[in-house]
């Protein structure tokens, strides 16, 4: 399991960070990556099936029971076919299946160079993705990724031995890049990250669990509560001047989408059940993304379904034990849930992928090298 775990994990990594260059290969893998991410789930089941290794919790088994079949009877009355639930399940199976597997160095130094080498790619196109509008990748996708990057390498410094001058440099890049391609949330939430992780007195308070258990359900809320505020300023006509930076409008048309869904949500029956991804909110907007982590849920899988997701990867992660405990790790899965107040980064399929391979980390033990670092730091 652990080879062949490793050799996934390396396949899917490759795949998916072609998907973000541009040139007609990279363009095919991420016009079709849904298929790969089906496909993806579906082995990592096999596996576990084959190998008959099932360690759910208790916990677990309720979550994922029910949250399995509220989805199954909410696809069959919203009729949905266009696979909004697939990264739902997707999410479970996955987490499931990394989390038992042993990272190997190799695995390690693939993923390093794999976001280091995007992460330079897209800071160097990200400002003519402003200025000369290039179709192909949207700006706050980005955004994301730079994020995402910059949550994988500050993960695997300690773990490959990196030098933190190195690191440090990096992030400024990292956070050039999402300067100039004016991605606001990314860029807020990438600052909020590193202060967390780089001043020892905030990294020390969230080691504490309960100090954790506080972050997650404030990020649920926050998440919750932005649209219903975004909503509210828009109809009192009340513009925050916070990002003179960026030439976007503070309005970016998310409140149309945003009014939209929470008109709908007032009817008991949508709110219960969701309303699919085969709404005909593509009236209102050019594609049915709400921009919104718990909008998407419950469009999806009403507010059963979004309650037992959250609840799940809650539960995956506090059950991650003291020793393996990696502040860049878990601080970094809390920031991509605050990015999904503005994004629906944590269930877009490339980046459902990472997310899950970064708490399946949190199961692998760390090398003494790691043990020492995280002692040292908690001195100070």
């Amino acid at each position: 399991m652990k080879v062949k775990g490793n050799v996934l994990i390396i396949i899917i990594t490759i795949l998916t960070i072609i998907s973000f260059y541009n040139n007609p290969i990279s363009s095919a893998i991420y016009n079709y990556y849904i298929y790969i991410y089906i496909a993806f789930v579906f082995i990592a089941l096999i596996f576990k099936l084959i190998t008959k290794n099932f360690k759910l919790s208790k916990n677990e088994l309720i979550i994922v029971t029910i949250l399995f079949i509220h989805i199954i009877l909410a696809i069959f009355l919203n009729n949905n076919t266009n696979g909004g639930f697939v990264t739902i399940i997707g999410t479970i199976i996955l987490i499931y299946f990394f989390k038992d597997i042993t990272y190997t160095k190799l695995t390690y130094k693939i993923l390093l160079i794999s976001f280091l080498l995007l992460g330079l790619y897209l800071t160097y196109i990200s400002k003519n993705v402003i200025t000369d509008r290039i179709k192909y990748i949207n700006p706050n996708l980005i955004g994301q990724l730079l994020l995402l990057s910059t949550v994988i390498i500050n993960t695997l410094k300690t773990k490959l031995n990196i030098k933190e001058i190195h690191i440090i440099i990096i992030n400024f890049i990292f956070i050039y890049g999402i300067f100039t391609c004016q991605s606001r949330a990314s860029l807020v939430v990438t600052i909020i990250y590193l202060i967390i992780i780089y001043i020892p007195i905030l990294r020390n308070i969230l080691r504490n669990k309960k100090a954790r258990k506080i972050c997650y359900i404030t990020i649920i809320l926050i998440t919750l509560a932005i649209p219903y505020i975004y909503v509210y300023l828009y109809n009192n006509n009340i513009t925050l001047q916070i990002f003179s930076f960026s030439d976007k409008n503070f309005f970016s048309g998310r409140q149309q989408i945003w009014i939209y869904l929470i008109n709908h949500f007032k009817n008991f029956g949508d709110l219960f059940w969701g309303i699919g991804t085969n709404t005909n909110m593509l009236e209102v907007a050019k594609n049915a993304n709400p921009h919104n982590v718990i909008l998407f849920l419950i469009m999806n899988t009403g507010i059963v379904g979004m309650v037992m997701y959250l609840l799940y990867i809650y539960n995956i992660i506090f059950t991650i034990k003291e020793e393996n405990y990696c502040t860049e790790n878990v601080i970094g899965i809390l920031a991509l849930l605050l990015c999904g107040a503005f994004e629906t980064i944590i269930v877009f399929a490339p980046i459902n992928v990472f997310m899950c391979i970064l708490i399946g980390m949190n199961f692998t033990k760390k090398s003494n090298k790691e043990e020492k670092q995280e002692q040292y730091i908690k001195k100070y």
